[in-house]
């Protein structure tokens, strides 16, 4: 489990969190999840 802390202007694409905790094993899967939950916040 990954917890990433949320700012700036990225927290409203987050839906106003400023953490969101991730199940993920390395950095892709983190950014894919992020992804799918918070469409707005992929890279």
């Amino acid at each position: 489990m990954v917890t990433v802390k949320i700012w700036g202007s990225l927290k409203e694409a987050a839906g106003g969190r400023s953490e969101l905790r991730v199940e993920a094993a390395n950095i892709r899967q983190l950014l894919q999840r992020l992804g799918a939950d918070y469409p707005r916040l992929q890279p």
